[in-house]
């Protein structure tokens, strides 16, 4: 598998090169990004996604995330919530003051914060723990409303 292949607009390069009788780059694009929600689709409906090439898989994890009070009264094991802090802040200049944070809680989902995972147990790749995958935006986005609407997940 080649290395260079960091996109899609690289991945088509190497397929022209390699390839006889290539499709154009329009075609080749909507292809690939036609798989590409296609995988999305199935991974939000709840499906543990098989990559190729013994690439691992793709799915929904959630894990249950615990506010904790330190010794000096912070609370810890939660992030802000920082569009409602601000609100706090525009509506209390005391609390502004004091610099009281909103925390989000996920009540929603009953403390379950829920992610995109890519389970790498095996991939026979060296050095597997340096890959990474980062979600775009609209596909967390897309989980995100599922979430909001009811859905749930695997749970560690």
């Amino acid at each position: 598998m080649n290395k260079n292949l960091k996109n899609i607009t690289k991945a088509y390069a190497f397929y022209k090169k390699n390839v006889e009788d290539p499709v154009d780059s329009s075609i080749y694009k909507q292809i690939t990004t036609e798989y590409h929600n296609y995988i999305i689709e199935k991974v939000i409906d709840g499906e543990k996604v098989g990559l190729p090439n013994r690439c691992g898989h793709l799915l929904i994890k959630g894990r249950k995330r615990v506010a904790k009070i330190d010794e000096k009264g912070n609370i810890t094991g939660v992030p802000p919530h920082y569009s409602k802090t601000k609100e706090l802040w525009e509506r209390n200049p005391e609390a502004k003051r004091l610099k009281t944070m909103v925390y989000c809680m996920n009540e929603h989902s009953g403390q379950i914060v829920y992610s995109f995972f890519w389970s790498k147990k095996r991939v026979t790749a060296k050095f597997k723990d340096l890959y990474t995958l980062r979600m775009v935006r609209r596909h967390k986005r897309k989980l995100w409303e599922y979430i909001m609407n009811g859905r749930t997940y695997v749970t560690k």
